[in-house]
């Protein structure tokens, strides 16, 4: 596989950099196929969507696949719901408080690979079947009541074992993004 670099610059609001680091990475990754970034809360889904605000508007083809999808979206949220805004841009974000009936129009999109880039929070990792090459962590913890606790072994394998789609990709990806010491020390003992 080929060596490349990307340039993930410095920045001192830590959840903000995170998301223009994922961001960098995901657009880089998406090439290959899906690309899963992983979020620890779900403003942090969130803000990670609103950096594709900035893109243009994917193709008039692209926006039919997902037209069911965009039509409930508009009947739901409103055109104006960031949801529907990011979707246009080929992003998309799924959290647990996401009413029911767009959450599985969303997965049924992202398991037809209509939607390339999506972030999410575990609830969508953990129990969901769908073709993604790459995994970006831009966190390794999971919320538990007001703080939140270090991803189990287990946890962090059940995502990252996503990773590759069967019979289509040779390998998959499987990317973290570390703020500190700590946190590449946390990934390392999972790998």
């Amino acid at each position: 596989s080929e060596e490349f670099s990307i340039d993930i610059y410095k920045s001192s609001r830590k959840e903000t950099s995170k998301s223009k680091q994922s961001y960098i990475l995901a657009e880089k990754y998406k090439q290959l196929g899906g690309v899963l970034v992983l979020c620890t809360q779900q403003r942090y889904a969130e803000n990670f969507a609103e950096l594709y605000l900035d893109k243009e508007d994917i193709s008039k083809a692209e926006q039919l696949k997902i037209l069911p999808l965009l039509e409930l979206i508009e009947t739901e949220m409103g055109k104006d719901s960031l949801l529907y805004k990011v979707l246009l841009k080929g992003c998309a974000y799924h959290h647990s408080a996401l009413p029911l009936n767009i959450r599985e129009e969303l997965e049924d999109a992202i398991r037809h690979g209509y939607i390339k880039v999506v972030a999410a929070t575990t609830t969508l990792a953990q129990g969901m079947n769908f073709p993604i090459a790459t995994v970006i962590f831009q966190g390794m913890a999971v919320p538990q009541g007001n703080y939140s606790r270090k991803m189990l072994a287990s946890e962090f394998w059940n995502i990252a074992g996503r990773a590759g789609r069967a019979l289509v990709d040779k390998e998959g990806h499987v990317i973290a993004v570390c703020s500190n010491d700590e946190q590449e020390e946390q990934f390392r003992d999972y790998l």
